[in-house]
């Protein structure tokens, strides 16, 4: 990157304003500073007079284009003034504002330490220095220049705004009494400054005061009826201040509890059916006689000992006639009807004439 006589002139203006303020900053590179324009350096035959009207034609361009949102157009052109004159603080002080609104906050404070050089008690330069500090952080610094910006500010709009942003600089260091403090004194500076309302309901919320914060919401909202962040936080502290009743709460789930129960009852008949089928599952006990049915062989295994009496007695005749009729016969008979019973499911019948046969 080229170096032009510009960039030269704005380290030396930079360390000079330093000394001067009594703060140490970092020499600037050279290289960082982008140059103005690669035109050749000034007439030196050009008065004084002449450079100031050069320099504020271009910062008017500028400023129109930074109103216009046209941050790079404009930077240009406030550059172009500050190169023509490089005294003209209003290029500085908007050089410093345009870099902080594209989020260059390094190279905004380095344009606001030199306007702040030109002018140390000027409120402007001091309110935005303050603003660089905090966004890059520098807190303490920041609540400083913002105090000595308010012993220098006469304006009762521009001390409302300085007060809210101290205020904001104090809730971030956790100052939460001074923040209320300035909060209150910006809003006696500007009643109508719904923002700042809003702000001081949000630090109220935070720190647990919610009575208080439904007011500034309230008021807020009542300054800009469309505020809908407002709108939402005093929706939230409602919420806080209002818990729904435990009645409703139980309410609400009534309905929700008593339909699953009764909804088994309609199901119990399916669940009552087996009983109705339990006499299948009674069958198996059924066919525990055929099981017993190799005891009913058992007779005819018996049958020698019915041959037995002609071996005791010198009687057959008398013997023989009555025991093979009574004995086996009726046995078999008793165990043909048994089977026939049991295959009609008569097993009390059937149990009863396997005991009389097992009696023979």
């Amino acid at each position: 990157m080229s170096v032009t006589w510009h960039s030269v002139l704005l380290c030396e203006v930079l360390l000079m304003v330093a000394q001067s303020c009594g703060r140490r900053l970092p020499p600037p590179m050279i290289a960082d500073v982008k140059p103005v324009s690669q035109a050749a350096p000034a007439n030196p035959h050009v008065t004084q007079t002449e450079k100031y009207f050069q320099a504020e034609k271009y910062f008017e361009e500028g400023l129109r284009l930074e109103i216009a949102g046209q941050y790079d157009r404009a930077l240009e052109a406030l550059e172009q003034s500050v190169a023509a004159g490089n005294d003209y603080y209003p290029a500085w002080l908007h050089l410093g504002r345009v870099n902080l609104l594209r989020d260059r906050r390094a190279a905004a404070l380095m344009y606001l330490e030199v306007a702040v050089g030109l002018r140390p008690n000027d409120p402007g330069a001091l309110y935005w220095r303050a603003e660089a500090n905090l966004q890059l952080g520098e807190t303490r610094d920041a609540i400083a220049d913002y105090g000595r910006a308010l012993q220098q500010e006469k304006d009762g709009l521009q001390r409302s705004e300085i007060y809210a942003s101290r205020a904001e600089a104090y809730s971030r260091l956790g100052q939460g009494a001074e923040a209320l403090e300035d909060y209150s004194h910006a809003i006696r500076w500007q009643p109508g400054a719904a923002s700042v309302h809003y702000r001081r309901g949000l630090l109220y919320r935070k720190l647990g005061q919610l009575q208080a914060a439904m007011q500034d919401f309230g008021v807020a909202l009542s300054l800009r009826p469309n505020y809908e962040e407002a709108r939402l936080a005093q929706r939230s502290v409602n919420e806080m201040l209002s818990p729904p009743p435990k009645d409703a709460a139980v309410a609400t789930i009534q309905p929700t509890v008593v339909q699953p129960i009764a909804a088994p009852p309609i199901a119990a008949p399916p669940i009552a059916a087996p009983p109705i089928a339990a006499p299948p599952i009674a069958a198996p006990p059924i066919a525990a006689p055929p099981i017993a049915a190799p005891p009913i062989a058992a007779p005819p295994i018996a049958a020698p000992p019915i041959a037995a009496p002609p071996t005791v007695t010198n009687k057959p005749a008398a013997a023989t006639p009555e025991v093979p009729p009574k004995a086996v016969r009726p046995a078999e008979d008793l165990y043909g009807t048994a089977r026939k019973l049991i295959q009609a499911r008569r097993e009390h019948e059937a149990i009863g004439e396997l005991n009389e046969a097992l009696r023979l």
